[in-house]
């Protein structure tokens, strides 16, 4: 019966130390864009303009992105979770408002509001992030593979 009570209490222990790492707990503060009280490394990477520049849609590629092609769009986050919404068509701009966050370094949630009206949403988007880095962002924005240049940072 001792033997059995000390291999038992072993064995805890042994589940004890490799059970969790302090690495699993900074994870779970810090990659859900706002958990921690530092931001993640995605939350710093998106902050900046970034413009779409081509698509990947039904097995074919689309370029018709900027404002020589007639239409463009442009995403601006700030740092505190606020941003700017562009958009070109019909020969000018018009912009709005935005709101993002991170969910877990895996989906940018972007809220966009109303031109005339700034406490009304004009639409909402989940971006299902596919990879980031300092000059390009590709996501799936629905069933199509986006990809945003970097304009500015910060």
């Amino acid at each position: 019966m001792k033997k059995f009570i000390s291999f038992l209490c072993a064995a805890m222990l042994c589940l004890g130390f490799v059970g969790c790492s302090e690495s699993d707990n900074d994870n779970d503060n810090n990659n859900d864009g706002g958990g921690g009280d530092s931001p993640s490394s995605y939350e710093e990477l998106l902050i900046g303009t970034w413009e779409i520049y081509k698509s990947y849609h039904d097995g074919a590629w689309d370029y018709d992105y900027g404002e020589d092609k007639g239409w463009s769009m442009i995403y601006r986050f700030d740092a505190d979770g606020t941003g700017i919404y562009k958009e070109f068509e019909d020969g000018y701009w018009c912009g709005s408002l935005l709101e993002w966050g991170l969910v877990k370094e895996t989906f940018l949630d972007i809220t966009v509001y109303d031109a005339e009206d700034d406490n009304e949403v004009a639409f909402i988007d989940r971006l299902l992030i596919e990879s980031l880095d300092e000059k390009e962002l590709v996501a799936y924005w629905g069933d199509e593979l986006t990809y945003f240049r970097r304009v500015k940072k910060k």
